[in-house]
């Protein structure tokens, strides 16, 4: 099933949103585990994608306008306020700060990552990051 397909079924932006970063954290990382089997009473699936392909459509991204730009960092994810519009923080290796904003749908995705060294891709303004991935990271890959 494609992206496309499963919007079609999930049809709440945030719910799919949601879906997506969940479902990308239990994906396979294509190394040491190349498949993921998920059973019930009627059905059984396999997760044959890779966590980063999966982590690659979180977003559900527009495309950059002329003032954005893709942008990854590695670092630690050590502040968080739902007062501020769901906005994260994260600090790198050396010191610099970036703010992050987290869609509706992704929370549960971060919320796990809390105090953690982190890999966060996204849209950069300049200002803000546009959150479209995070996954787990070391220091030393930085």
């Amino acid at each position: 099933m494609n992206l496309e397909e499963l919007a079609n079924l999930m049809q709440d932006e945030t719910y799919l949103r949601n879906f997506l970063s969940l479902a990308g954290e239990m994906a396979p990382d294509g190394n040491d585990i190349t498949l993921l089997g998920l059973s019930s009473s009627k059905r059984k699936v396999g997760f044959v994608r890779t966590h980063n392909e999966i982590a690659s459509k979180t977003a559900l991204p527009t495309p950059p306008t002329a003032v954005q730009q893709e942008i990854t960092v590695i670092g630690e994810l050590d502040f968080a306020t739902k007062r501020a519009k769901n906005l994260i923080g994260l600090t790198v290796e050396g010191g610099t700060r970036y703010d992050i904003k987290v869609e509706e749908g992704m929370e549960d995705l971060v919320r796990a990552y809390f105090s953690e060294w982190v890999k966060v891709a996204g849209l950069f303004d300049g200002k803000l990051i546009y959150l479209s991935s995070i996954q787990p990271a070391d220091p030393a890959d930085d």
